[in-house]
């Protein structure tokens, strides 16, 4: 293990792109401070026309 300055803390992002049945694109997004789920977010991506 690596030691860290003190008062460091360990951050996390996660992105998981996925295409639903209805062929629209979906994003998951999950931030994490240390081991915690700090933000855990649902994005719906349409083309605008």
């Amino acid at each position: 293990m690596s030691a860290r300055p003190a008062g460091t803390w360990r951050l996390h992002k996660t992105f998981r792109v996925l295409v639903d049945d209805e062929g629209v694109r979906r994003t998951d997004h999950v931030l994490r401070l240390r081991r915690t789920v700090a933000v855990r977010l649902h994005y719906r991506m349409e083309r605008v026309r």
